[in-house]
């Protein structure tokens, strides 16, 4: 298969994965909620603390994907073989500090969850045992997803990954209805796993004649790999503060609250996802910008009309969930949430709000990474994770949840709003307030329209899915008029009316990907 071809269809898998997961996890959330009961607390409180363990992974995952691609370019098989048989030593290695972490984490978990019943205690202990093994053994085959991804096998990797997600969904819905409890969920998903980083190891190392020996360990590398995986553990660390970190807050504080805290970081999560997949496009672009050497003033240029494009498609979601999020919670899990609906729809909304500006400007993260000036942003951003949780354990001592998340709000609000806009504007020379001006002129309006006509559709009725379809049908519907009369410039209207154009006069191209 060629390059192109590869790359498209890799594209299309991408997409299938993304929409096939979200939709599992709406369909499967209430599923698990009923079935598990009580446990659906243990069973995320417990994967978000396990969670942890999987930082050590130290980013080789990527630093893999860099290296193969360069020896494999440089045409220097022998390299590439002794590069392998390093990290592959360092997995060894990683792998024993794990099970070490979880063998004292399995032993003090009743320290540190005092408030555990004792059967809660001895399931917690199961769930924790099963999710470091889990980990462990993806440590020791972590080489191979990467070689895939640095051979351009995204066919292959996506195939994979598409085939365990289909696999999950039918087994699952057989073990719920047999009875089967957070225990044997957690290993039908260990046991996926393990199934698939096998299926990885099988291609790389039998259609893709992959070796991996081992030559002992070269200094200078190990250092470069050191430097280069630096950054990228601490946005793992990252992330972990920021998505995970209240779970297992609220699992210390108040475990029946746990379920609250993974509902909307469930939705937060499939929203963050779906917005990179429309960013993580432009990456290439803002390289190659950078490449031919420009100034930081078509560099902002790029900036605005990335950012038009994406508060488009992000606007219309944070409005959609304003107005029809609570029904939606309501129907969806409010069965297991209880009286708990509003303060869950509440810190969703809250979330959301505090990623907008981020997500509308994300390109600049790729403008830094090309640039090579993302170290800074990096490391200040690690840091202000580390205050939420500091934060986010006061608040959410005084307030539940919500306080928990009011620390990830105003963490994010700090660092990747008011602190990262000084860098862009000072230190990197991006004219921000231009950003402002020009990527919200008539599209800010535009959404303040939206969101008023679209509150005429609370007077609908509010208790049946087929409303809720209804209501984001009137809402999506005025979403376009006023969005392409009001929101768009000329030239962002042109755009679309020569993409619709394009795919209606040409289907069979487009849907062949030409």
């Amino acid at each position: 298969m060629s390059t192109r071809r590869e790359y498209k269809l890799g594209a299309l898998l991408s997409y299938a994965i993304i929409a096939l997961n979200i939709a599992s996890g709406f369909v499967f959330t209430p599923i698990l909620m009923r079935c598990l009961g009580a446990d659906y607390n243990l069973y995320q409180g417990v994967g978000a603390f396990a969670g942890y363990v999987a930082l050590l992974d130290f980013g080789l995952g990527t630093v893999v994907i860099r290296y193969v691609a360069k020896y494999r370019a440089e045409g220097d098989r022998a390299a590439m073989e002794r590069f392998l048989g390093m990290v592959l030593t360092l997995y060894t290695c990683i792998g024993a500090l794990i099970l070490a972490i979880g063998a004292l984490g399995y032993r003090f978990l009743g320290n540190l969850f005092p408030n555990f019943t004792p059967e809660q205690l001895v399931l917690a202990r199961r769930l924790f045992a099963v999710l470091v093994a889990n980990v462990t053994f993806s440590m020791l085959f972590n080489i191979f997803p990467g070689v895939l991804a640095a051979y351009e096998r995204f066919t292959a990797a996506r195939t994979i990954g598409l085939s365990r997600l289909l696999l999950r969904a039918g087994l699952l819905m057989w073990l719920l209805v047999s009875g089967g409890g957070a225990l044997r969920v957690m290993l039908l998903d260990t046991a996926l796993n393990i199934g698939s980083m096998l299926a990885y190891a099988v291609y790389a190392m039998g259609r893709l004649k992959v070796r991996v020996r081992w030559r002992g360990f070269d200094r200078a590398l190990l250092r470069d790999i050191f430097f280069f995986s630096l950054f990228i553990f601490l946005n793992m660390v990252m992330s972990e503060a920021y998505w995970n970190v209240d779970k297992t807050i609220m699992m210390r504080v108040a475990l029946p609250l746990v379920i609250v805290t993974s509902t909307s970081g469930q939705i937060i999560q499939y929203f963050m996802e779906f917005s990179n997949v429309f960013s993580g496009l432009f990456l290439p672009r803002a390289v190659q910008v950078v490449a031919r050497g420009a100034d930081t003033g078509e560099l902002t240029d790029l900036m605005i009309r990335v950012g038009r494009l994406q508060l488009m498609v992000v606007g219309l979601v944070v409005i959609g969930f304003g107005v029809a999020g609570r029904q939606f919670m309501t129907l969806w899990v409010g069965e297991a949430l209880g009286g708990d609906v509003a303060t869950c729809y509440a810190i969703t909304l809250m979330l959301l709000l505090s990623l907008l500006v981020p997500l509308f400007q994300s390109s600049a993260l790729s403008i830094l990474q090309a640039l090579n000036k993302h170290a800074f942003r990096a490391v200040v951003l690690f840091f202000i994770s580390l205050l939420n949780v500091v934060v986010s354990v006061f608040l959410a001592k005084a307030y539940g949840p919500f306080g928990a998340a009011l620390g990830t709000a105003f963490s994010l609000i700090l660092g990747n709003v008011l602190i990262s806009n000084w860098y862009y504007h000072y230190k990197i020379g991006l004219d921000i307030r231009r950003f402002f001006r020009e990527g919200l002129r008539g599209i800010l309006p535009a959404l303040l329209l939206i969101a008023t006509l679209s509150c005429a559709t609370l007077w609908m009725p509010q208790n049946s899915w087929g409303w809720l379809l209804v209501r984001v049908a009137v809402i999506v519907a005025v979403y376009a008029v006023v969005m392409i009369r009001v929101g768009m410039n000329a030239g962002e209207r042109a755009l679309l009316h020569e993409t619709l154009g394009g795919v209606l006069r040409h289907p069979r191209k487009w849907r062949d990907g030409a």
